[in-house]
């Protein structure tokens, strides 16, 4: 237990991330960096190591204390107070390996069913190439440790590339007549390592639950040892027609999940949340990565039920490269109930990078894109948290709403852990919160006592409030390095002043400097920010609506470290090449 105020030496074998800035990158030695607490509570410190993407965690007491602190080195004046989120503590390796058991081929009129009861550790179960199988399949129960593949037959795309309606029109079908799962896992342990690679699975129903299901489906399971581990979606084509109901495209309540080089489309329905992806009963790790979604009641969500196993949280969630789309003919049919593109409200340790998020409307929900929030959704999980969440280098696009973050959701059955430790960094938000638009009118929004939120380096060139507060005031919170236009309100609270009023009331001792805030009046915010009059003086540049400061403006190292304010655009550009 260490006293407030006192200073601590903290060796760390790698470097000491600060609001993700490295405070020492000297990796071949052994660093020291020092750590000083402002107040009594509990520290947590993070030593992260980039090159590797791995991460470890301590934390420090502190006491209530006075003893005087020793004299210590000054830190960078921009470093945040808290270290940054923690990054998933697992990434899985999903690259195909070389079957080296038999091949099993199931021909058109052939019994799939049959050929997975019959499937060995290591097989592979070749379909009919262009083949229609329609039943509502299981993957069972095997004994050994190899994997199982299925696979349509003949050519697929190559391996990293994203699959098309035209690369999958060849691919073997798996179609549900009815409201039960095209494909599903069964019930218990021991269903593991099976690999689903070019094929394409749908409904031919009016109404159906979930077209793909990993879990228990008959029943969930309260132990993660019950739980399917080890299931791949490897360039599959999860789709439905324009006028079904189709509540969810793909469950993922297993161990170890992944979705890869896939396209999962037409996840919609009216009166009830739908989504593309949806996992509330899994402990992780995932790996979503380079994939089309399209949902229209929240594309990706975490949590949204209560785990049925005690102290579960969704984990080491990897989420890259994604293209997360709503069509606009959605918006102009108005059939089907629309809220959000991404949202989480259980889940811990989740990496959100490179994606792009486009198109987002008022309808179920006010209309922000990303959604952050600790739920307890039925008043079973005292314990749902949305903790240390990084996100960064994307694209958020043609949305009423930014990002929203909720320390808990006090309309759900019961209290949940605050939400905190989240960073939103080097983010592009491109029409977003602009007129007519209508809904949200908020680039971000932030309500109840969250706890060490990062807000740094994103540009949001919008209309509407820059920064909306409601609820018990936040803690420790960094609003630093953005590129914003004032919009309306700027930065404000409900009930409160826009600028110092409503940054002491609901963010007191924030860091908020460093900031390009065009068009708002220096007298109504911090010192340390910029405040050119109009886009024209703060000189911006628009290339191909990747709006950022021009060579000859005035305050290209107006950061509160020297930094160009704003996202960091081209390595944004280099991190979402490729992904619409």
């Amino acid at each position: 237990m260490t006293p407030a105020g006192d200073t601590v030496v903290v060796t760390a074998d790698w470097a000491l991330l600060d609001g993700g800035k490295v405070w020492d990158s000297l990796v071949d030695f052994r660093p020291v960096t020092y750590f000083r607490a402002a107040r009594a509570g509990s520290y947590r410190l993070v030593a992260h190591d980039p090159r590797r993407s791995v991460s470890d965690t301590f934390r420090i007491d502190v006491g209530g204390g006075t003893a005087p602190p020793p004299a210590m080195p000054t830190p960078p004046a921009a470093a945040p107070t808290q270290a940054g989120p923690e990054l998933p503590r697992a990434f899985l390796d999903t690259r195909y390996q070389a079957p080296s058991g038999r091949r099993l081929t199931v021909a058109r009129d052939g019994n799939l069913q049959a050929a997975l009861d019959s499937a060995r550790r290591g097989d592979v179960i070749e379909l009919a190439q262009g083949a229609t199988f329609r039943g509502n399949f299981v993957l069972p129960r095997k004994p050994g440790a190899g994997w199982i593949t299925i696979r349509s037959g003949g050519s697929l795309p190559p391996e990293g590339t994203r699959v098309t309606p035209a690369s999958a029109r060849q691919f073997a079908r798996l179609e549900t007549p009815n409201s039960q799962p095209a494909l599903r896992t069964a019930t218990g342990p021991g269903v593991d390592r099976y690999r689903i690679m070019g094929v394409a699975l749908t409904s031919s129903a009016r109404q159906t639950y979930a077209i793909a299901y990993v879990g228990g489906f008959d029943g969930e399971a309260r132990t993660v040892a019950e739980l399917p581990g080890e299931i791949v979606f490897d360039r599959v084509m999860i789709h439905a027609g324009p006028q079904q109901q189709i509540q969810r495209c793909l469950v993922l309540n297993g161990r170890a999940s992944a979705v890869i080089e896939s396209r999962l489309s037409g996840c919609h329905a009216k009166g009830i949340d739908s989504q593309a992806i949806l996992s509330w009963n899994s402990p992780g790790p995932f790996k979503i990565v380079n994939n089309y979604l399209e949902g229209a009641g929240e594309n990706v969500m975490f949590g949204g039920a209560d785990p049925r196993i005690e102290g579960l949280v969704p984990s080491d969630i990897e989420f890259r490269r994604n293209h997360l789309f709503k069509p606009l003919s959605w918006k102009h049919s108005g059939a089907w109930t629309v809220k959000n593109l991404f949202e989480l409200k259980n889940a811990q340790r989740v990496l959100v990078e490179g994606n792009i998020m486009e198109n987002n409307w008022l309808d179920g929900q006010t209309g922000f894109a990303v959604v952050l929030k600790s739920a307890n959704q039925s008043a079973g999980c005292d314990w749902c948290v949305v903790q240390d969440v990084t996100f960064r280098y994307n694209l958020i696009a043609n949305s009423p709403g930014g990002v929203s973050l909720m320390a808990t959701q006090a309309s759900t059955g019961g209290t949940a852990v605050p939400a905190n430790d989240l960073s939103i960094v080097h983010n592009l938000f491109r029409e977003v919160a602009t007129a007519g638009q209508g809904g949200a009118q908020r680039r971000f929004q932030m309500l109840g006592r969250l706890s060490d939120v990062i807000i740094e380096h994103n540009t949001a060139l919008g209309d509407g409030i820059i920064l909306a507060f409601d609820g018990a005031p936040a803690e420790r919170l960094v609003f630093a390095n953005n590129l914003l236009t004032r919009g309306t309100y700027g930065v404000i609270g409900t009930a409160r002043a826009e600028g110092h009023a409503s940054l002491q009331h609901f963010a007191p001792g924030a860091m908020f400097r460093g900031n390009v805030l065009i068009g708002a009046r220096p007298s109504s915010y911090p010192t340390g920010n910029s405040f050119p009059e109009s886009i024209m003086a703060a000189g911006i540049a628009n290339h191909d609506g990747m709006a950022d400061l021009g060579a000859g403006s005035a305050y290209i190292a107006a950061g509160a470290d020297g930094s160009r304010p704003g996202a960091d655009l081209i390595h944004l550009m280099e991190e979402t090449a490729g992904v619409r």
